[in-house]
């Protein structure tokens, strides 16, 4: 299991914030301003608004590719999680620790219950159609 999981994602929180420090990069580019068809002697001297919302037009896709890695990263760690919960009794060699797999395996469920029944509360007007887990 990865001791640095937090590291990991305060170091990728890191970069996603210092993508929003390239602005004054894009403020002060005439031909970024010109691409958008603005006139040369606007782009010389941007609007800060204007050349802010255009920026943000270029910084959403980026944010979605930096969701979906933080998402994988974020899988890959549950993963790991859950292996180590299944290899507990052969790590320690405690008999104690025999069937953690299985027993993780109803605590899942029992809180995907759970959630689903907190959820059915909320929609309790609404029919909802085919369940994964029966609890």
């Amino acid at each position: 299991m990865n001791s640095g999981t937090g590291t990991i994602f305060w170091f990728i929180s890191q970069l996603h914030l210092f993508a929003i420090a390239l602005f004054p990069a894009f403020l002060h580019a005439p031909p970024f301003l010109t691409a958008f068809d603005f006139p040369f002697a606007v782009s010389k001297n941007p609007p800060s608004v204007v050349a802010f919302l255009l920026f943000q037009l270029i910084l959403v896709p980026l944010e979605a590719f930096i969701i979906i890695g933080m998402n994988a990263v974020s899988r890959q760690f549950e993963w790991e999680a859950d292996r180590f919960a299944l290899e507990l009794e052969d790590k320690l060699g405690d008999k104690e620790m025999a069937g953690m797999g299985g027993k993780l395996g109803k605590a899942l469920i029992r809180i995907a219950c759970d959630k689903f029944a907190e959820e059915q509360k909320k929609k309790e007007s609404e029919v909802v159609l085919g369940t994964i887990v029966e609890c």
